[in-house]
């Protein structure tokens, strides 16, 4: 079944389909969250979204990801002589809870009886009634990345293949599956560098995606959230953000929440005698380069440790409101 057009991204409806907790529907990039496996979030970060949205996230790097997005387009588009149509419309799957926003598809040439150009390539622009290509149009999604970070080269292999990091390869598999098609490329503009890789769709992937996101609408919608993730280690900082609207009341602590304080408060003499420890140690590395007349220290793994004066400017800390636990003498009743 072809996917239904939905509305262009960045407007306020493609806002309202994305965390409507009446309607559940999840988009590509909920597609590892959906899974377990994405790095950034859980499950259960998933589900409190909906039942209380955030503000639409948007920082610097995302601005600037948006700004080069064309720019990446059209050097795709000149370097593997493709054809390139962008500004499309977001696909909404007709049976399962799940959508598509697409950055843009390639196509062979403006020979495509859905292209206005007449070149042999370039970008055209999604026109009032042209419809989603499918798997007899040779097109492929194009997903457009843009990264400045090390940490991000060090996942991705060579050029062509599918060695990507896990979010993003959960992403087009999703996209394939609203879409039908069967071909990813994801083009990322790394440290100004055009890289291209090729992702092709696993039914398996995309069938555990939608078994995930019915899962996940129907928790949604009886309001029974997933259970917390305490391997993932972003799951303190979301218990952190949980009811906020508890302000009073009192619980007398018993069984294994009194475990849990008197394991944390070992843990933070553990961890507080360890870093003295270490404060120690490296004096005495200090004290034995000072002894050897030495502003550097060769070590037998190839590195070198540099003692030299550092300075640092001085900052003001912006004030800010955020939820803590403190141990403290109980009130007498």
């Amino acid at each position: 079944m072809k996917p239904i057009i939905g509305p262009h991204q960045r407007t306020p409806e493609w806002y309202a389909l994305r965390r409507n907790a009446d309607d559940p529907r999840f988009g590509a990039t909920d597609a590892a969250v959906l899974l377990g496996e994405s790095r950034y979030k859980t499950p259960r970060h998933l589900y409190e979204e909906f039942i209380e949205p955030p503000p639409p996230l948007d920082n610097d790097a995302m601005r600037l990801g948006r700004h080069l997005e064309p720019a990446v387009q059209s050097l795709y588009a000149e370097v593997h002589r493709k054809w390139v149509v962008r500004e499309v419309p977001v696909a909404i799957h007709p049976n399962v809870p799940l959508f598509a926003s697409v950055d843009s598809f390639t196509l062979e040439s403006a020979a495509d009886p859905r292209m206005r150009g007449t070149l042999d390539s370039g970008v055209e622009d999604w026109f009032q009634g042209q419809q989603f290509p499918d798997a007899a149009d040779a097109a492929d999604i194009l997903e457009i990345k843009t990264s400045f970070s090390h940490a991000i080269a060090d996942q991705l292999g060579e050029d062509g293949t599918d060695w990507v990091p896990t979010e993003w390869l959960c992403q087009v598999q999703q996209q394939m599956g609203v879409l039908g098609l069967p071909r990813a490329v994801i083009a990322v503009l790394l440290f100004g560098k055009l890289r291209t890789f090729a992702v092709d769709a696993n039914p398996d992937i995309i069938a555990g995606i939608e078994k995930a996101a019915v899962e996940m609408r129907e928790r949604i919608l009886r309001r029974d959230p997933p259970e917390l993730d305490w391997r993932h280690e972003t799951t303190p900082e979301l218990v952190r953000a949980l009811r906020h609207d508890i302000v009073g009341g009192t619980w007398q602590a018993d069984g294994e929440a009194v475990e849990l304080w008197a394991l944390q408060r070992d843990l933070a003499a553990e961890i507080s005698t360890l870093e003295k420890e270490r404060a120690i140690v490296k004096a005495k590395f200090e004290d034995c380069m000072i002894e050897h007349e030495a502003a550097t220290a060769l070590l037998p793994n190839g590195k070198q440790v540099v003692r030299r004066q550092a300075s640092r400017k001085g900052y003001t800390v912006e004030p800010k409101t955020f939820w803590e636990l403190r141990e403290m003498k109980a009130r007498d009743k």
